[in-house]
């Protein structure tokens, strides 16, 4: 179960900056509706790209948490490439 701090504000800025990153990273990755573990990837990836900016938006954030987003959010996007890459494997050796 996710805790309270684990979710993330209700923030306009943030939720806005999350929509942006869903779109531009399912633009040129599929070529389908995705599936629930393929959404899930794409959402996770977004939220952190846009915690990314937000850190780096903030003037009292140190080098070390700036490395530690940029590191959280670059590992969920390799992450949702194994994802993504796993079903365009899966629909290409059934033909589909």
């Amino acid at each position: 179960m996710a805790e309270i701090a684990d979710c993330p504000p209700a923030d306009p800025v943030f939720a806005a900056r999350v929509k942006h990153y869903r779109r531009v990273i399912a633009r040129g990755k599929l070529g389908h509706r995705p599936t629930l573990a393929q959404q899930m990837a794409i959402d996770r990836a977004a939220q952190l790209e846009a915690e990314v900016d937000r850190v780096f938006a903030d003037p009292a954030s140190t080098a070390n948490d700036r490395v530690r987003a940029v590191n959280a959010a670059r590992l969920m996007r390799l992450r949702m490439e194994a994802v993504l890459q796993a079903k365009r494997e899966e629909v290409e050796e059934f033909g589909l």
